[in-house]
């Protein structure tokens, strides 16, 4: 338990909800299994206050005064904040978990949910925000190796990277042969790997995106399977 404990505490748990009681309740639980816990009043709070960087996952509910839940996730969507979302609700239907889910929600709860319910989500969505956080830490440090290339390296780069001998790459770049193989060597060397294949990844680390995943959240697929997942989310509370 010790572990687990601790291995929570890397991620934090913001809960966002205008109810005080449900709020505070729903904070308790979660800090209960050793997560750190953040709470907000609002979206717009938590829009306010949010850096964009921290590991953390998102508890919101679905109806609140101002902004509700599928504008917040609109809005974060917007300013590409990569946060597991897990949507509450009193008066969740299987359209409204549907929409929520196509915006990126990775589960949607039926008030009054099971404790066990919310943390079962919680350390799926954990498990998640884990993962992003350290791709997304890949991708920062991606962009600072290969932004210390020159742009003519940056050409033989590309066409390396699509297949490209280094005949074919000095005749279409009207260059020697040895300038692209010391090109060549200086681009291994300054972006710290040992093969093209070490290259690729690391170009492939640059581009990543959360935003970018097929059907990010659970429900990029076809509308029946949408509402075949939203059924089974939405009724997960019931008795």
């Amino acid at each position: 338990m010790v572990d687990t404990l601790g291995r929570n505490s890397e991620v934090v748990v913001f809960v966002v909800d205008d109810d005080p009681p449900s709020r505070s309740s729903a904070a308790t639980l979660i800090g209960a299994r050793g997560y750190r816990v953040q709470t907000f009043e609002s979206a717009e709070s938590f829009l306010a206050n949010y850096d964009g960087v921290t590991c953390g996952v998102l508890v919101t509910d679905y109806l609140m005064p101002g902004m509700d839940g599928l504008e917040f996730q609109r809005q974060l969507a917007e300013r590409k904040a990569d946060l597991p979302i897990i949507l509450v609700s009193g008066f969740a239907n299987i359209a409204t978990a549907v929409r929520a889910m196509r915006a990126g929600a990775i589960a949607m709860l039926e008030k009054p949910y099971e404790p066990s319910q919310l943390l079962d989500a919680i350390e799926e969505a954990t498990s998640l925000a884990r993962r992003w956080f350290e791709l997304r830490r890949r991708n920062a440090e991606a962009k600072g190796r290969l932004s210390s290339l020159k742009e003519c390296e940056r050409q033989v780069m590309e066409m390396i990277l699509a297949g490209h001998a280094n005949k074919t790459i000095a005749s279409r770049l009207d260059i020697s042969l040895r300038t692209v193989e010391r090109r060549r060597h200086d681009i291994l060397n300054k972006l710290g790997v040992q093969t093209i294949f070490d290259l690729a990844d690391l170009v492939k680390d640059s581009q990543w995106s959360v935003w970018q995943i097929p059907g990010r959240g659970a429900l990029a697929a076809a509308d029946s399977d949408g509402l075949d997942q939203a059924n089974s989310v939405v009724g997960a509370a019931d008795p």
